[in-house]
């Protein structure tokens, strides 16, 4: 879509994006959905002291952090901005999304009618699946959304901004999630190299100089970065900081028995959701009518150009983001592609409405629109069924609703309370076996580097023995357990057992329960039947 495009100016279409973002975005700013003790934890510990004056601590050097060192940064400047709390994650969580749909809008405008990549645009925001368990991959999403807009960009236009654009995308993405990175790069220089291929000219318009410094430069910087980040630690902290290695996973899976359990998920959401079932149809439609266009050659040459090679790298990136969960079979890690997913849908729809009459494009845009005002109007129904009281976490630190039961609320209000009542103000606390929620909650400082000691983190004797000595050299008389330490979940397992031996004697022998609260009798959950004691040092100091 050009500044003098034949439907309107393009800054009326990008204030339309905008607006309608907004709109759908807003209503559930206030949803953290569920809250974990454990991973989101995490995330809110690190997000809470990377800009804390002179107290402030560094992902990787200070606690365990398995992700890239981006996005701690990011959402602690929400915090320093908007106060240390979840709404203020949330804050910036929105402003991602809003982005990555802003990004899928203009790509799909440059293949059809703007209200195509408006329609675009609201399907992700309506339909995106969030990554429930992490704030981090939401930056990721956002910037391979750019880096798709940024492909299909150079491809129309051939403009070498484009191709620094790129690269500054692949980088950012390796920075937040260091595997999407390494898979993101070689997809890029690929697709980049077929454009010129198809141009007959693979190494002409500044291509090589693009190809030095996506092979050398970016990779260099990458790992400079990260090696910077990464001084001092062991092997074992390394592998725990970045757990490729299969023994560190939770789950694993061969790419077929991934491929097979998505086929069976995709038909049975079909059969569940009528406007999945429209939508399929009409991209079904959609590619045969491109096809057919294309083969009686009733485009122009550029625009076919322009489709084809767009279509071509859009699906190689497509096909790149699936990488993580062909190994995994965590349906989460397919989040990493739908923007690109959702994109490649709309810009076939838009190539082919694109060539209608101007009644049948008015039609089809209308149908959209009615179409995407149910489902805005259903989610919204839906998402407000949580927004009541007893989903309201009122902790200075929270002030959002979650999809927790209010039981869950109750425990944590509860151990926090105790906590605070009887730690001094200087004084901190462990949490076992991963529960650093409640560092945040309280504003305490984790003793330890480890925050999660679970089987699949293969914990070892060594590190045992320096978290001991950390809680002796600290002085901690406090220590709160969570039911976590019994799990039949894979890789958790239980404490003494499947992990942890000499910490475990450490803290039996040591310490002595004071206080029980919520849910021992139920197998215990990620976010849910939470349960935890305090436990206090046998002898005082």
């Amino acid at each position: 879509m050009t500044k003098d495009s034949q439907f309107g100016p393009a800054a009326v279409w990008a204030l339309a994006l905008l607006l309608t973002g907004a709109a759908l975005l807003l209503p559930n700013m206030h949803q953290q959905g569920f809250l974990s003790s454990g991973d989101h934890g995490r995330e809110l510990y690190a997000f809470a002291h990377i800009f804390d004056g002179k107290q402030s601590q560094t992902p990787y050097q200070d606690y365990w952090w398995m992700y890239g060192p981006l996005m701690p940064y990011y959402y602690g400047l929400c915090m320093k901005i908007f106060g240390v709390s979840v709404f203020s994650v949330l804050i910036g969580k929105t402003l991602l999304l809003l982005a990555t749909g802003v990004f899928i809008g203009l790509t799909v405008m440059s293949f059809g009618p703007p209200v195509a990549g408006l329609a675009a645009a609201a399907w992700f925001w309506i339909n995106f699946q969030n990554f429930y368990h992490t704030h981090n991959h939401t930056g990721g999403v956002a910037i391979v959304a750019a880096l798709a807009f940024f492909l299909v960009k150079y491809i129309r236009t051939g403009r070498a901004a484009c191709l620094w654009l790129i690269l500054i995308s692949a980088f950012l993405v390796a920075l937040i999630k260091l595997n999407v990175g390494i898979v993101t790069l070689p997809t890029a220089i690929l697709a980049v190299f077929l454009v010129g291929l198809y141009d007959r000219r693979p190494f002409a318009d500044g291509r090589t100089r693009f190809f030095l410094l996506a092979g050398l430069a970016v990779p260099l910087a990458v790992a400079g970065i990260h090696a910077l980040f990464l001084r001092g630690l062991t092997t074992a902290e390394l592998s725990q900081c970045f757990p490729f290695g299969t023994q560190y996973r939770q789950y694993t899976n061969t790419p077929w028995q991934s491929i097979l359990t998505l086929a069976n998920a995709f038909l049975a959401n079909l059969q569940r959701s009528m406007p999945d079932k429209i939508m399929l149809l009409l991209v079904w439609i959609a590619a045969g009518r491109s096809a057919w266009l294309l083969w009686r050659k009733q485009v122009d040459p550029a625009q076919i150009r322009s489709f084809a090679l767009s279509l071509a790298a859009l699906t190689i990136l497509f096909v790149a983001m699936l990488h993580e969960y062909l190994f995994s079979n965590i349906n989460y890690c397919l989040y990493w592609a739908q923007p690109v997913w959702i994109t490649i849908m709309f810009v076939l729809l838009a190539f082919a409405v694109r060539q209608l009459s101007s009644f049948w494009r008015t039609l089809s845009s209308s149908a959209f629109v009615v179409m995407l005002l149910y489902m805005a109007g259903y989610s919204y129904i839906n998402s407000s069924l949580v927004l009541t009281p007893e989903h309201f976490l009122r902790h200075p630190k929270v002030q959002t609703y979650v999809y927790n039961d209010p039981a869950w609320l109750r425990t944590v209000n509860q151990a926090v309370s105790f906590l605070e009542q009887n730690l001094s103000p200087n004084e901190t606390f462990f949490a076992f076996p991963y529960d650093p929620l409640y560092y945040y909650l309280t504003g305490r400082r984790t003793p330890t580097w480890q925050s999660c000691f679970f089987a699949f983190q293969h914990v070892t004797p060594a590190q045992e023995e320096k978290t001991i000595a950390d809680l002796e050299r600290q002085k901690i008389e406090w220590v709160l357990v969570s039911n976590r330490i019994v799990s039949s979940e894979a890789g958790l397992g239980v404490t003494g057992r499947d992990y942890c031996p000499k910490l475990t004697q450490y803290l039996d022998s040591n310490f002595v329960k004071v206080m029980v609260a919520g849910d021992w009798q139920n197998p215990a959950g990620w976010a849910w039947n939470h349960g935890v004691m305090v436990l206090k040092r046998k002898y005082g100091r």
